[in-house]
């Protein structure tokens, strides 16, 4: 892989964060903006392996025996699962099967790839309960996918952040220098280093960029089910950096993903490993990065839509024309007071990331101003740009709005329901409208009048 490419958009990515203080907001699973798919393959092709090893760098939370329980002795699979684990060797116990290498004794403290208490240097090194060094790692075990899954025994320690991703980034070029794919996986939970452990994982995804690794977000993993502090004592155990275990022989249902914490990870684990496989192996295109690697075919040009008018949200033709003006009136008035309330908000210092169409695609990016001409924002892979209001799709207002806490009025939750509506959600957008109109009487016939457009 060319160093210059991973270094241009590695500042593309510094200049998304440059002159903030604010720290990195990660409250969902971040997909990687980055084509990690086209690099892996890449990487990938110097493999001379066996297919399917795949290793776990890690420490204690990779080490205990219910890290990887859930497929090593666990139930309630999909096909797709089964395949996955059939694979990367599921059942063997030798070198070849990594989810039994992680969380096998070899001594008190440590499997023959995970140790109780290593951090990334340690784990470079080696040494830590006496586990070998990484460069004997890869030449013992040959894997074909490592998952690198350390980073909270560094922050106990209160490493820096760069102190942190520097020993990362050696353990990703050991690994790239060998063929093999590597898994990051973002720094879990912790319920004394929850701010150390943001910036580690904002370092993760600036590495990211340069290095065009896969992620799996653990992280976003957890606070997508449990937010706030809500997965302190749910998926780590109460003010401990290990995780619930009662139910992580799964089956991986919702209920049981939000309360245990051992099997959430394992489940994401599997997941990603299923994603690489299928796309950076067995060549797969990826549906969310296909259009950064093929040509992308012209579709008709939609008409622009107006400052005020329906701002991006589509009117059926067969509309009546007095049905039309009172919903595209409505919209207007309900952007026009969004507008102006995210204007203050940004003016008075908040600038939340939140997602953004920009040439046919959602990226993610970070509010930074905010004016007559538009919403100033800085994206992911894609630098600085303003987007005009006119330009700025409603459900993109309305989600930087919510990110900021701003209570919408009626007609600005008008202007959501008809988002949701053009999405698709039919049943919900109507279940939005006919709130509105029950708790403000003033806006029934425009919602009526939406409810017939839309029928």
């Amino acid at each position: 892989m060319k160093r210059a490419r991973g270094t241009a958009m590695l500042g593309l990515c510094l200049a998304l964060l440059a002159g903030s203080s604010q720290a990195f907001e990660h409250t969902k699973v971040i997909p990687e903006p980055w084509d990690w798919v086209s690099a892996q393959k890449e990487i990938g092709a110097k493999f001379t392996g066996t297919k399917g090893v795949t290793v776990i760098l890690g420490d204690s939370n990779s080490y205990a025996n219910q890290a990887t329980k859930w497929v090593n002795y666990g139930k309630g699979y999909t096909d797709e699962e089964k395949a996955i684990m059939a694979w990367s060797h599921k059942g063997k116990k030798d070198g070849t099967n990594g989810w039994w290498l992680t969380s096998v004794d070899v001594r008190s403290g440590r499997s023959h790839t995970s140790a109780s208490g290593v951090r990334a240097d340690e784990y470079l090194r080696g040494g830590k309960q006496g586990l070998p060094p990484l460069d004997d790692i890869i030449r013992k075990y040959n894997p074909q996918v490592a998952y690198i899954a350390l980073g909270t025994n560094d922050a106990s320690a209160n490493h820096k952040p760069e102190q942190y991703i520097g020993n990362v980034a050696k353990m990703v070029d050991k690994l790239y220098a060998n063929g093999t794919m590597v898994i990051m996986m973002t720094v879990p939970t912790h319920p004394s280093r929850q701010a150390l452990v943001q910036q580690y994982n904002e370092q993760i995804y600036r590495l990211g960029a340069e290095k065009k690794f896969a992620v799996a977000d653990v992280y976003g993993a957890f606070i997508e089910r449990r937010p706030g502090d809500t997965w302190n004592g749910t998926l780590n155990r109460k003010n401990n950096v290990h995780f619930t275990f009662a139910k992580s022989a799964g089956p991986a249902t919702p209920e049981n993903l939000r309360d245990d914490g051992y099997l959430l990870r394992c489940w994401v684990m599997v997941h990603k490993l299923i994603e690489v496989k299928k796309h950076a192996i067995d060549g797969v295109p990826h549906p969310r990065l296909k259009a950064q690697s093929q040509p992308r075919r012209e579709k008709p040009k939609a008409r622009r839509p107006s400052a005020g008018g329906s701002g991006g949200i589509a009117i059926p033709d067969g509309a009546g024309a007095d049905d039309k003006a009172l919903v595209e009136k409505t919209l207007a008035e309900g952007l026009a007071s969004m507008r102006s309330a995210v204007t203050a908000k940004v003016g008075a210092g908040e600038k939340p990331w939140s997602y953004f169409r920009v040439d046919g695609k959602s990226k993610r990016g970070r509010v930074t101003g905010a004016g007559e001409k538009g919403l100033d924002v800085s994206l992911l892979g894609a630098g600085a740009k303003t987007i005009p209001w006119a330009e700025l799709h409603p459900a993109d207002l309305v989600g930087v709005a919510k990110k900021m806490k701003i209570g919408l009025d009626a007609k600005a939750r008008f202007v959501d329901a008809l988002a949701t509506l053009s999405s698709g959600r039919k049943m919900t957008a109507r279940r939005m409208l006919e709130k509105i109109a029950a708790d403000d009487a003033g806006l029934k016939d425009a919602v009526e009048a939406a409810l017939r457009v839309y029928k």
